[in-house]
């Protein structure tokens, strides 16, 4: 399989990824990088971009670039001009999922990252607020606005990270104001 990631990274052509959640989550996107531990994808939604995601190998099950990537890919080419992706490759040169936190915390960019724990999957969203070896932490607000706690997460746990989808970009830039004006929640 690794040959074949390569490959698609060099073309930048559209996949899907399959993977092993319980719940079958599968992604749309172009691949960006093939690393040892992890894939990185820019997602595509309605044939626009939308962040990028941070998968750990573990949790691949397959990738298809079949009939229906290459009618992406050929809208995607004759619309959205897939060879102007700025994006590159944002992670290069990192060569674990901790190193991607580090990277994250240090650059102040709040992702969303989902775990699965004894098959259960959480969502986690805010700031990373410190780093260790096995494990890091995450001020995390929920899904009406409300600041939550400060969480514990294993590295190992991971299922994915997203970063600058339209989801995270909107609540994180919401949750930013409502710490500049000194709120916990807003008035629902």
């Amino acid at each position: 399989m690794k040959n074949q990631l390569d490959e698609l990274v060099r073309t930048r052509d559209a996949v899907q990824i399959r993977t092993k959640h319980p719940d079958g989550t599968m992604f749309s996107g172009i691949l960006l990088q093939n690393e040892r531990l992890f894939i990185t994808v820019q997602q595509i939604a309605s044939f626009e971009f939308d962040g990028i995601v941070v998968i750990p190998k573990k949790w691949v099950k397959s990738v298809r670039n079949g009939k229906y990537e290459r009618c992406l890919n050929a809208i995607l080419r004759e619309v959205v001009y897939v060879k102007g992706l700025s994006v590159g490759e944002p992670f290069k040169g990192l060569n674990s999922i901790r190193e991607i936190v580090t990277r994250l915390r240090k650059e102040n960019i709040w992702p969303a990252i989902e775990v699965l724990y004894k098959q259960e999957a959480s969502l986690y969203v805010g700031p990373i607020t410190d780093i260790s070896t096995r494990t890091f932490r995450v001020n995390c607000y929920d899904a009406t606005g409300a600041w939550e706690r400060e969480y514990e997460l294993d590295y190992k746990d991971i299922f994915k990270i997203e970063i600058d989808t339209k989801y995270v970009r909107h609540f994180n830039s919401f949750m930013k104001l409502q710490l500049r004006r000194g709120t916990n929640a807003p008035d629902l």
